[in-house]
């Protein structure tokens, strides 16, 4: 997995963090140990949720 280059913009990393949800969630699909299926699915939720935080910053009205 690529590294998160300092020079993404607050846009590309809410992507970038939607991307890993996506693959953590394939991954906990895959998974045979129900303990590890469990952590990559919340994972990959807090992964959304921090993508969800940053869209919000991004959209906010100024002001």
């Amino acid at each position: 997995m690529p590294r998160e280059p300092a020079t993404w913009s607050t846009r590309e990393r809410a992507v970038y963090y939607r991307m890993d949800a996506t693959r953590l969630r394939e991954m906990a699909e895959a998974a045979s140990c129900a303990a590890a299926r469990e952590l990559l699915v919340a994972l990959a939720r807090r992964y959304r949720q921090a993508a969800s935080r940053i869209e919000k910053r991004v959209l906010a009205p100024a002001g």
